[in-house]
């Protein structure tokens, strides 16, 4: 997450929007052909931990790892977007020498900023400290997570 003093741009777009909204209902739609009912009430957010150790168990490859980052990193955004915590948005910086760099977050009604897909693959490829329960109360409620600084660009 981040604050909006940091020298990244946050530019809400429409279209980002609903392409992450369909890569969520995609990634729901996955796991309900493994039996998992997902939907998007907040309380699924709890669930998130668990379909991350379970996914782990399977052994996946790095390129299977950084997909299910991204699916799952939409989902969780999308919860965020449609429990009226932000807005999906472009994310701007000019943090290298080649020039801007471009990602996607969900621009909090608090004005910090929530980056769901680099939050997933952190749990996926750090590990559990990075709860992803925690993450959505927290960036829900506004806030930064506990420990947590505002990035500095």
């Amino acid at each position: 997450m981040t604050d909006p003093g940091s020298s990244v741009q946050f530019t809400p777009d429409e279209a980002v929007a609903a392409q992450m909204a369909q890569m969520a209902n995609n990634f729901v739609a996955g796991l309900a052909e493994d039996g998992i009912e997902l939907d998007y009430a907040a309380s699924w957010a709890r669930h998130l931990d668990e379909i991350c150790d379970a996914y782990l168990a399977t052994g996946p490859s790095p390129n299977g790892v950084r997909l299910m980052a991204i699916a799952m990193g939409a989902y969780l955004g999308e919860l965020l977007v449609r429990e009226g915590a932000g807005v999906w948005a472009r994310a701007l910086t000019a943090r290298t020498e080649a020039g801007q760099q471009e990602s996607v977050a969900v621009l909090l009604t608090s004005g910090l900023a929530a980056f769901p897909f680099t939050k997933v693959n952190k749990r996926l490829t750090v590990g559990s400290e990075h709860n992803l329960q925690q993450f959505f109360e927290v960036s829900k409620a506004g806030q930064l997570p506990p420990g947590a600084r505002p990035m500095d660009y």
